[in-house]
């Protein structure tokens, strides 16, 4: 028990911040309520007097972490005895936390700061004087088969472990070995969904599935929440999501136009994807094609109109260094040293070019090139 209460106190001290917290600011300083992890009245170094596994997921303390900063796998083998080593694939299962309660989900117990190990708090001896706290190997299976149950419907040792000497290519995780049988139901993202509504001033909603994700950066868990493993990848097929209002999944995006702007989503027929050229009269080409929403125009579900000038995003353009081929044409050495205003009118670069500052009016664009289209 003294060797817990070090762990948890240094890990306590040692941390003092919240990934939303200031870097200055120590955990005695945060909005805490000091006796939801002290008994006593006046908690010291020398005796912290420290509640067993106090839960740190309150106001002001965070452990959410971006899934970026999860390990891909986890080789669990501080155990290993019969069978050989789990091989956890640690951030599949990082990217589906945030459609329930993210990290928490598994690192229950946590001190600001880092997320803490299981073997911080739970020990692989199973002789213990605190029967409150499972031993590390309890607390593994807690954690795995409730879940493993819920969408399989069974579970057996070698659903995550394989006999010794036989072990799995422990350069895949789990779910990915060549015995399909161990998986759950798989799940196929849709292209698009066709909805039919009873709205009666457009009862069909086109949702683009594809386009939500790869264009405009939603992960699982901005619009699939209170979901669990099961509602996706019951292996039966038979588990039912939860029943949500029509608008639930697009409030955050959409909020004003669900009140304001029917149209936006609701027609009479299927809509077509969204066409940046159509819906802004800004057609993307050469590099613009290959960017993210995001990288113009902000924060998913934020999304805000841009100038249309170039320095409204290339703040460090210099026309001195500015390479002319990055727009599919590399000018001749006629027109190399010209200034943008010469051909751009007033420096906008979404109408055509013009050449009557130099040439007469039989000579204008795209009839007349002044360069070499480059090849894609």
């Amino acid at each position: 028990m003294r060797t817990l209460i070090h762990i948890l106190l240094m890990m306590i001290f040692s941390s003092g911040l919240t990934s939303g917290q200031s870097a200055q600011l120590h955990h005695s300083k945060a909005d805490i309520y000091c006796k939801e992890c002290h008994s006593c009245e006046k908690p010291t170094e020398r005796d912290p007097c420290l509640i067993c596994c106090p839960d740190f997921t309150r106001k002001g303390v965070t452990t959410r972490h971006p899934v970026e900063m999860a390990p891909e796998i986890v080789i669990i083998d501080v155990i290993a005895d019969a069978y050989e080593a789990s091989v956890f694939s640690h951030r599949k299962h990082a990217e589906h936390a945030d459609m329930s309660d993210g990290c928490i989900l598994c690192h229950h117990y946590n001190p600001p700061g880092e997320v803490a190990t299981c073997q911080g708090c739970h020990k692989a001896e199973r002789q213990r004087t605190n029967l409150r706290k499972p031993d590390l190997k309890a607390a593994y299976h807690r954690q795995c088969l409730g879940c493993h149950l819920e969408w399989k419907h069974e579970n057996d040792c070698f659903n995550c472990h394989a006999l010794k000497g036989k072990s799995q290519d422990k350069k895949k995780p789990a779910e990915e070995t060549p015995d399909k049988s161990k998986t759950g139901q798989k799940v196929i993202a849709p292209v698009k969904k066709l909805y039919e509504t009873d709205f009666d001033d457009g009862k069909f909603v086109t949702f683009y599935h594809n386009d939500h994700v790869r264009m405009y950066g939603l992960v699982c868990g901005d619009c699939h929440q209170n979901e669990t493993c099961a509602s996706c990848h019951d292996v039966s097929g038979k588990t039912v999501r939860p029943e949500k209002e029509p608008h639930d999944d697009c409030f955050s995006c959409h909020d004003a136009d669900i009140d304001e702007n029917c149209d936006k989503c609701h027609a009479d027929a299927e809509k077509p994807p969204f066409d940046h050229a159509i819906s802004t009269g800004w057609p993307l080409k050469s590099y613009h094609q290959s960017l993210r929403c995001k990288a113009c125009h902000g924060d998913k579900g934020t999304f805000t109109k841009r100038s249309r000038r170039c320095s409204a995003c290339h703040k460090s353009w210099d026309e001195a260094t500015f390479d002319h081929k990055v727009t599919g044409l590399e000018l001749d050495e006629n027109h190399l040293e010209f200034e943008c205003e010469s051909c751009h009118a007033d420096e906008n670069f979404l109408e055509k070019p013009v050449c009557n500052a130099c040439h007469d009016e039989d000579i204008s664009y795209p009839a007349f090139e002044p360069g070499y289209k480059i090849k894609d």
